[in-house]
């Protein structure tokens, strides 16, 4: 996506000519950011699931955290990203809501 972008769309660039190909790739970004929080809460709970139950993840040599601890912290996280990225689709709703009003 980041190299499609990269030039501003132009005649005769298959999906990327006019506006309506703007507000089309902002749709599927929206799409993509709407649909992401739901994975990131599945992922939250496959780390959390062992301890559950009554099972654990061990921690490796590399630290000195507990698995406990290092699960906590990943959970926390995903939902800190849950978060955002929930933020980001109504950010691009936004913005295609804005596109939807232009044309060239």
């Amino acid at each position: 996506m980041n190299r499609f972008t990269l030039v501003a769309p132009a005649r005769g660039v298959s999906g990327w000519e006019s506006v309506s190909d703007l507000y089309r790739i902002l749709g599927e970004l929206r799409v993509f950011a709407e649909r992401i929080p739901q994975a990131f809460d599945q992922l939250g709970r496959h780390l959390e699931r062992p301890a559950n139950q009554g099972s654990a993840y061990k921690s490796d040599s590399g630290t000195s955290e507990s698995s406990e601890s290092l699960v906590a912290t990943a959970v926390a996280a995903l939902n800190y990203a849950e978060r955002d990225v929930r933020q980001v689709g109504i950010n691009l709703s936004s913005a295609q809501s804005a596109v939807a009003h232009l044309y060239a």
